[in-house]
């Protein structure tokens, strides 16, 4: 590539910019709008996945996938939520130690 010195590439890029003038700015009828839905106000989950709920859909599913224990799950889970006896505390015992692992030594 030549050298070139910086009012030669000055006096080479206006010429360039005014052999190709800038129009007016372009036009944004061809833009959609946002989407009705990311402009309304917040909803209640239950309102979003139906009267069912999540919880209950999800069990229908697990139950016609052959998945007992999930839609098992899921059932007491959602009859937790609804008489509020879920307890999300954690145990007061501490966490058991992996004492029998024993690293290798080299």
């Amino acid at each position: 590539m030549p050298q070139i010195d910086h009012p030669e590439f000055l006096e080479r890029m206006m010429t360039l910019l005014g052999a190709h003038p800038v129009e007016g700015p372009v036009e944004t009828a061809g833009l959609v709008p946002p989407m009705a839905e990311l402009n309304a106000a917040p909803r209640p989950f239950a309102e979003v996945y139906g009267a069912e709920g999540l919880l209950a859909q999800t069990g229908i599913r697990a139950m016609e996938d052959g998945e007992q224990s999930m839609a098992a799950l899921l059932s007491a889970l959602q009859v937790a939520l609804e008489n509020g006896r879920l307890d999300l505390a954690p145990p007061d015992k501490p966490a058991p130690r992996l004492g029998g692992f024993v690293y290798p030594v080299v």
